[in-house]
């Protein structure tokens, strides 16, 4: 039984301890107000809800356009927004950003906080043989826009709440579910056929979710083992 037990402080000492490690998710209430095309079936003033995990360890880093924005994306084609639109053939064009206070490129007044989330993919077909092909975006965006709200902190995201569409800067903050299309016929024509549903937010939450890491769940098994085991021996 010593030796099992050695086994397990060896394995205490030398696995990394790290407990657990976060990813946000973001979860979302609202209403569809304007449609294009089929809009994937929607119709005005339907009732929208849903949540989107990412794990900024999976993104490729964050990239600070400016002091107050931060990027992220997609990691070697990683499906790095979840919830929405699973990881199909084709590139994964996931991303979220981040900033504190507007940029200029963005003309909209200058605003405290935001967070825009992409969960899309896009996914080019052709040309076949007599010369048509096909490109295709399609998945979810959901843009949030705060007043008097202190975003980032050192660097790090912080978690809200909020409840109320007052809350929020209504008439910048949205959400789109989309299928954009791009057809080039083989007489070189070109064709847009494309369906959005886009909503208005009745809420917006964003949270940290804990989750053990492999190793911490690995000396947890491997605890309870070494407890198991010396019971028995106690009890033989």
């Amino acid at each position: 039984m010593r030796g099992y037990f050695r086994l397990f402080i060896i394995l205490l000492t030398t696995l990394p301890l790290a407990a657990k490690a976060s990813l946000y998710k973001f979860e979302y209430t609202g209403y569809v107000f304007y449609l294009t095309g089929d809009a994937l079936g929607y119709q005005l003033n339907d009732s929208v809800a849903g949540s989107l995990t990412f794990d900024l360890a999976d993104s490729n880093g964050d990239d600070w356009n400016e002091d107050y924005i931060v990027s992220y994306g997609a990691k070697n084609n990683s499906d790095f927004v979840k919830g929405y639109q699973p990881s199909n053939p084709g590139q994964n064009i996931d991303s979220v950003l981040v900033y504190d206070g507007a940029d200029a490129d963005y003309s909209i007044p200058r605003l405290d906080a935001g967070i825009d989330i992409v969960d899309a993919n896009y996914v080019e077909t052709g040309p076949n043989d007599s010369g048509a092909h096909e490109s295709r975006t399609y998945g979810m965006e959901v843009n949030v826009v705060f007043d008097d709200f202190d975003w980032l902190t050192n660097g790090k995201i912080n978690t809200f709440s909020f409840n109320e569409a007052n809350q929020l800067a209504e008439t910048i903050s949205y959400g789109v579910y989309y299928d954009s299309r791009h057809i080039v016929d083989s007489n070189g024509n070109h064709s847009y056929p494309s369906e959005f549903a886009w909503f208005r937010l009745n809420s917006a939450k964003l949270s940290v979710v804990d989750v053990p890491e492999p190793s911490a769940l690995f000396l947890l098994i491997s605890g309870g083992l070494v407890l198991l085991l010396r019971r028995r021996f106690a009890n033989a």
